[in-house]
C-alpha cells in the first residue's frame, strides 16, 4: 500500500514508480509543471530540475505490529504492514555534476603528473571469520547487492480510478 499526499495526484500524468523487493527500495519520479508561474527556471543547465525524484529509505523496525484499516461503504478492510519506507528527495543528479567538475580538474593536472613516477602500495589486513561476516554486512556490500537486483516497474493509479476500484 502506498499512501500518497493529495497534491501528488494533480501531477500524476507522466509519474513513474519502480521497486526492488529484496532491497526494499522504492523510487518515484514526479514531473514538475515547468509552465507554472511558481517554477523558477535557472540559467545553469545542471540546476534545471524537470522532475521531483523520491527515493525510499527503510524505517527502523520498532518491534510493534501495525495494520492499515480502510472503511469503504459498510466494509472494513485490515491489512498488516510488513515494513515501512520513508520517501525523501533523491539528489543523485548533484553527484553527476560534481563528478563532471572533478573530471575536468583532473585532466588539467594530468600533464604535470606524467613526469612523476607513480608507485602504488597496498596493505592487506588479515581478516578473521567474524570480520569477514561484518564486511559482508557492510554498506558497500549491501549496495552492490541492491545494484544487481532488477527494478520492478509499478503502475500508479489515482484513488478514484478503475484499477483502484478493482481492488475493492
Amino acid at each position: 500500500m502506498l499512501l500518497v499526499p493529495a497534491h501528488v495526484h494533480a501531477c500524476r500524468a507522466g509519474a513513474k514508480a519502480q521497486f526492488k523487493p529484496q532491497a526494499r527500495r522504492l523510487e518515484i519520479s514526479l514531473p514538475l509543471d515547468t509552465e507554472n508561474e511558481n517554477y523558477g527556471d535557472c540559467d545553469e543547465p545542471h540546476k534545471r530540475i524537470r522532475s521531483l525524484d523520491l527515493r525510499s529509505t527503510a524505517v527502523e523496525d520498532t518491534g510493534v505490529a501495525y495494520a492499515v484499516g480502510v472503511v469503504r461503504g459498510n466494509q472494513l478492510v485490515l491489512m498488516p504492514v510488513d515494513y515501512t519506507l520513508q520517501l525523501r528527495p533523491n539528489m543523485s543528479y548533484l553527484n553527476v555534476v560534481a563528478a563532471k567538475r572533478t573530471d575536468g580538474d583532473e585532466s588539467e593536472g594530468e600533464a604535470e603528473e606524467e613526469e612523476a613516477q607513480q608507485i602504488e602500495v597496498t596493505v592487506k589486513k588479515r581478516e578473521t571469520e567474524r570480520q569477514q561476516q561484518a564486511r559482508l554486512k557492510s554498506f558497500s556490500y549491501l549496495q552492490q547487492e541492491e545494484q544487481q537486483e532488477q527494478w520492478v516497474p509499478l503502475q500508479m493509479a489515482p484513488p478514484d480510478s478503475a484499477p483502484a476500484d478493482a481492488i475493492w
